[in-house]
């Protein structure tokens, strides 16, 4: 936050230098009053701005709804199978549902996939399409049979992975296996080395499950899945919320430092009244932008869940949710005769422009240059199209 202040205050002293010099030429810069509202065309940027920063939140929350409904295919209704055989199969997918949430809130492109099959592997690690890793994955009642269960000979040089709550005891025990068991003394040495509670690939470490948490899904899949969707989409909808509101305030802030340095320049307004200015308007850009980050993240989580493709991008629902912000703002205000009936239309009909203006800016900028492209898009993308469905609107309905 005291880096966006220096920003707004260095942007208000340059802009307004730049303005001193066009006044001194005769020219005249001008904005519009009215209804204070913050700078325009906010609320797309901030929905371009926030799906950006927040990928990897939603990226996670899209990794635990598949490892939840993988959860229920595979252990509902399963009655020919044994508990053990289902907590085992619950511990493969929690652990491989834990790490790939792990990854793609790192940014990584290293997924685990459980195995379906009759060899030695549980998991498979893969970037890209690009297998990494093995890993086998056991779960019994007690430390002793998880360590001497792991320990198969074939089960070598694969990552070994056990409930967090039985690893330490499970390694040692292989340990001591080690020094007395003939045959299988390397296997048991390379458990007690290799015998951990989380898959590793790629710089992601994850997957940590205890017994009980694969025993309670295993006799409940359902619920465990609801659960773990429930916490999920709660996070994101948290994360979006938080940084809507920082990106919201950062660039309402910073155009209204413009608008206001200019104000400044040209002698309309003081420099007290300017500052206290730009931080009403990024205050309620920040609010607006908040606004715009639950209700598009919650859309987003509940369109994911439902199987809609177009609303689980999270740059299209959030841009869906600018514009429901935007509009139901600008009708707010009419009802309460702060603006006419026009006013409003053409600020809905701006709004409009500048969500698809923004989408468009934002695949045009990631195609260029992906990062500061998508956001640089974004804001052009949401400038201009705000800008000429405002003017378009302001015409016909007039």
């Amino acid at each position: 936050m005291e880096s966006m202040a220096k920003t707004n205050l260095t942007a208000m002293l340059f802009v307004a230098l730049a303005a001193r010099q066009a006044q001194a030429r005769g020219m005249k810069l001008r904005f519009r009053q009215g209804v204070r509202r913050g700078p325009r065309a906010v609320e797309p940027m901030s929905a371009m701005a926030t799906s950006f920063v927040t990928k990897g939140v939603a990226n996670a929350t899209d990794e635990v709804q598949k490892g939840g409904a993988l959860l229920h295919s595979m252990l509902d209704n399963k009655l020919g199978w044994g508990q053990g055989q289902k907590a085992g199969v619950a511990a493969e997918v929690l652990v491989a549902t834990k790490f790939n949430e792990q990854a793609a809130l790192q940014g990584s492109h290293a997924r685990a996939q459980v195995l379906a099959n009759n060899g030695p592997a549980d998991i498979a690690i893969a970037v890209d399409g690009t297998w990494i890793a093995d890993a086998q994955v056991k779960v019994h009642t007690t430390a002793k049979r998880t360590a001497v269960s792991i320990s198969d000979p074939k089960y070598e040089k694969m990552q070994k992975i056990v409930p967090s709550d039985q690893v330490e005891q499970a390694r040692a025990i292989a340990g001591e296996r080690a020094k007395h068991h003939g045959e299988n003394h390397e296997a048991y040495a390379d458990s007690a080395k290799r015998a951990s509670a989380n898959l590793e690939g790629d710089g992601v470490v994850a997957g940590a499950t205890e017994k009980r948490e694969s025993i309670a899904a295993s006799k409940n899949p359902t619920g465990t899945a609801a659960v773990m969707n429930f916490r999920a989409g709660l996070r994101e909808v948290a994360v979006s919320t938080g940084a809507g509101a920082i990106v919201g305030a950062a660039l309402g802030g910073t155009i209204s430092a413009v608008k206001n340095s200019i104000s400044v320049a040209q002698g309309e307004k003081e420099v007290g009244d300017a500052i206290l200015d730009t931080a009403k308007d990024a205050g309620v850009c920040a609010a607006k932008g908040a606004a715009v980050g639950f209700i598009g993240s919650a859309l987003r989580v509940t369109a994911a869940r439902a199987g809609c493709k177009l609303l689980a991008r999270s740059n299209v629902a959030l841009t869906f949710a600018a514009v429901a912000v935007e509009s139901g703002i600008a009708w707010t205000e009419y009802a309460s005769g702060k603006i006419t009936v026009g006013q409003a239309c053409a600020r809905q009909t701006g709004a409009v422009g500048g969500g698809g203006g923004a989408l468009a800016g934002m695949a045009l900028g990631t195609a260029l240059c992906p990062g500061v492209g998508t956001i640089a898009g974004a804001i052009v993308g949401g400038l201009l199209g705000e800008g000429a469905f405002r003017w378009i609107g302001s015409r016909l309905f007039a």
